[in-house]
């Protein structure tokens, strides 16, 4: 969102949540201002409930609180920038999070791996899930998971890994053949 949209719209939705919390407080505390149309409870004749006006009232707080949260929080970045002499280059994170995938599947003994990915100030974040053959014992094969996968997306992506973080989540098993 661009900086004048996000100003904007933190502006209204402040508003928004503001004309809530006013109705909400009218509502709840009889009549905020003699004639306003804020009704009290219990209704007269020909009224609507207070419950409607502050549940409408909660509904503009939450609403406008809500915007607010979303105009106003980071965006997750979905691909790395590089700039060379002839412009920028992007790296889509999902193209990095198949290196990975690739890569690892690479490392003898680990028959499934599944690469989250996230951008950082500094580089790369890599989060991998894997499942590992059971004749292959965990504290030889992460190492050589975590080492081949820093080396291969530093060489081939260009940016820094600044962590690989591997859990091994279970054991393959021996998989289950279709009858012909």
């Amino acid at each position: 969102m661009a900086p004048w949209n996000a100003v904007l719209a933190v502006l209204n939705s402040l508003v928004l949540a503001v004309v809530g919390a006013v109705m909400v407080a009218g509502a709840l505390g009889g009549r905020l201002l003699p004639g306003a149309g804020i009704p009290a409870w219990p209704p007269a004749a020909g009224e609507e409930p207070a419950w409607f006006t502050a549940g409408l009232g909660l509904a503009f707080v939450l609403s406008g609180l809500h915007v607010t949260y979303h105009a106003l929080r980071p965006r997750r970045r979905d691909a790395l920038s590089a700039a060379t002499e002839l412009g920028e280059v992007r790296t889509a994170l999902s193209a990095v999070e198949e290196l990975a995938r690739r890569t690892g599947l690479q490392v003898a003994g680990v028959r499934e791996v599944r690469p989250r990915v996230r951008a950082v100030r500094d580089g790369i974040r890599l989060w991998v899930r894997a499942e590992v053959l059971p004749d292959h014992p965990i504290p030889d094969v992460a190492p050589q998971l975590q080492a081949r996968l820093r080396e291969t997306v530093e060489t081939i992506v260009g940016a820094r890994v600044t962590e690989v973080r591997v859990v091994v989540e279970r054991f393959a098993g021996e998989r289950r053949r279709r009858a012909e």
